[in-house]
């Protein structure tokens, strides 16, 4: 798969038409699996009551696929811990959020964690955005889980994202850290060593 480094903070890259088909049919297979178990078709701790299911969704199956699927993905009860693992990171969960402007993320845009999940058992997180037309997703970084939190800001419902052009509001008490936080992006799983040694933050 083709990718185009933003600056240096990260990478876009095209959807495909067989990630758009595997992360609809995996959000069918989760909802009918949540309304089963749950007796609702959202996860508890999902902020939009399901509605980010299959941009989550979509955001693993991008880097499923960059990545040269690398991958395990996870089963059972894992997939309320972590999305993919691999030998060289351990257990990836992917955090991706929906994007409604056409330009790159900017390296002061959030990275955010939902603050009902952070005791999720996983060694890394991997931060996605997707652009509103499905065509093509950005792959901000990597962190350990550990490194996040202590980078990472405290926000509170209802609080204002400073970090916003339209005073933009939380609709849930998270954790958020810039994208300049971040460990920069391998261009291949090759680089996934890199980022066990150190890796190289965006703002370095």
């Amino acid at each position: 798969m083709s990718a185009v480094r933003c600056d240096r903070h990260v990478l876009e890259v095209p959807i495909t038409t067989g990630q758009l088909e595997r992360a609809l049919a995996r959000e069918e297979d989760m909802t009918a699996r949540v309304i089963e178990r749950f007796g609702r078709n959202y996860l508890n701790d999902s902020i939009k009551e399901g509605q980010g299911v299959f941009t989550g969704l979509l955001g693993e199956e991008v880097i499923y696929d960059f990545y040269e699927q690398q991958w395990v993905r996870s089963t059972g009860d894992d997939i309320y811990n972590w999305d993919l693992r691999n030998q060289i990171l351990g257990r990836v969960d992917v955090k991706t959020k929906l994007q409604n402007y056409d330009k790159p993320p900017r390296s002061f845009y959030n990275c955010t964690v939902c603050d009902a999940n952070i005791r999720q058992l996983c060694d890394w997180y991997c931060f996605v955005r997707i652009h509103k037309d499905c065509e093509r997703a950005w792959i901000l970084g990597f962190l350990p889980k550990e490194k996040f939190f202590n980078v990472a800001t405290f926000a509170a419902k209802g609080e204002v994202d400073s970090s916003s052009w339209d005073d933009w509001t939380f609709k849930w008490n998270c954790w958020n850290a810039p994208i300049s936080k971040l460990l920069i992006p391998p261009d291949d799983v090759a680089g996934f060593a890199n980022l066990v040694r150190g890796g190289q933050y965006a703002d370095s």
